[in-house]
């Protein structure tokens, strides 16, 4: 048996505009940006060795699209208001092949071994109020934020019954933090909060 082997052939391009304006007492910011991934995996099955034998290759096709927007307000020297929202959509096609010999990344195919993937749609909007008293000695933010997660397109040759459509999910988090300057080099904090997180597409359809 062939453990801890294999190969990978990985690339990945990134696209991304960036703009940031200052107002008076106020700062807009948006950020675009895109990523696509092309990765190639070969492993061994359990009758090859590091010299060569069969095996099966794993081909994934992933892309991230992302718009952020955020807007800070100093509402006086105390106050500070932060509000963003954001976007994202992920994608993923895997298929998977059994080949010839795993050392080879154009190794002849030998057979079809399935394919899957879907694609993810994250909304989300947050805001945060940072407030300072005491000379900034003790500073203080509470905030929260709001989801909204869909998954569309499921598929998997090896599973009839996956859900395609109708996976969705709402969730809010709130946080809240405090942050005490007790010296000039001692600094206590604490914090409590609530996060929301769904699989990405990748531990859902991943296969190696």
């Amino acid at each position: 048996v062939v453990g801890g082997m294999g190969n990978e052939d990985y690339n990945q391009f990134i696209e991304s505009i960036k703009y940031k304006h200052y107002f008076q007492d106020q700062i807009l910011e948006f950020n675009i940006s895109r990523l696509d991934g092309f990765d190639y995996w070969n492993g061994p099955n359990g009758d090859a060795s590091p010299f060569g034998g069969s095996g099966k290759q794993t081909y994934t096709r992933h892309q991230k699209n992302t718009l952020d927007l955020f807007y800070t307000l100093d509402l006086n020297k105390s106050f500070i208001l932060l509000l963003g929202m954001d976007y994202k959509l992920l994608s993923m096609d895997i298929d998977n092949n059994y080949i010839a010999d795993w050392r080879y990344m154009k190794s002849a195919k030998t057979g079809f071994a399935g394919k899957s993937g879907g694609d993810s749609h994250f909304i989300g909007a947050f805001g945060d109020l940072n407030m300072k008293f005491l000379d900034d000695t003790f500073i203080t933010s509470i905030g929260g934020r709001i989801d909204y997660w869909i998954g569309n397109n499921y598929y998997n040759s090896n599973w009839s019954g996956l859900p395609t459509k109708g996976n969705k999910k709402f969730a809010f988090s709130p946080k809240l933090s405090f942050n005490y300057n007790l010296f000039q080099t001692t600094l206590f904090k604490a914090s409590i909060g609530q996060a929301f997180r769904v699989p990405t597409l990748s531990q859902m359809f991943s296969q190696h």
